[in-house]
């Protein structure tokens, strides 16, 4: 199924947008229907922040404060109902870190190739018949940081 909403383009003009997902009708009556949207990720398109419209500038910017919070808030839930999971996923759970020195070219590579890998997963587990399927949120920030 394909849920159809209108959205702004980056030059602020209406388009429509698309949602995957199968996802069941909340609410509504007679022919309205509102639509839960299934959520299968973020890839956000960095060039909306050298937007030459001020306020498509500060939207994006808006978007990705918000997104950081809610990376936050995903992560702070899991620490709190971790002993609610069966020890095969406190095993199968990660929270790790690297520091690596890379050219801005190579930090791209870096970037496309964890894109090509998670991307590689999402083939859904349930069509495998195993039986501890759940959703897993993968997230990833490649970001420089000042050492001088």
């Amino acid at each position: 199924m394909v849920i159809r909403s209108w959205c702004c383009d980056r030059g602020g003009k209406r388009q429509r947008a698309s949602v995957r997902g199968s996802a069941p009708p909340e609410h509504g009556k007679g022919r309205e229907r509102w639509w839960q949207a299934v959520h299968t990720g973020v890839r956000f398109d960095s060039a909306l922040l050298k937007d030459g419209n001020p306020e498509v500038r500060g939207s994006a910017d808006l978007f990705l404060h918000e997104l950081a919070n809610h990376h936050t808030r995903e992560l702070a839930t899991w620490l709190g109902t971790r002993d609610e999971w069966s020890e095969a996923w406190n095993r199968s759970s990660d929270m790790s870190d690297w520091t690596l020195s890379l050219t801005p070219e190579r930090a791209l590579d870096l970037i496309h190739e964890m894109h090509d890998l998670v991307e590689s997963y999402r083939v859904p587990a349930h069509d495998d018949g195993a039986p501890d399927v759940e959703q897993v949120r993968v997230h990833t920030h490649v970001l420089p940081l000042h050492t001088g």
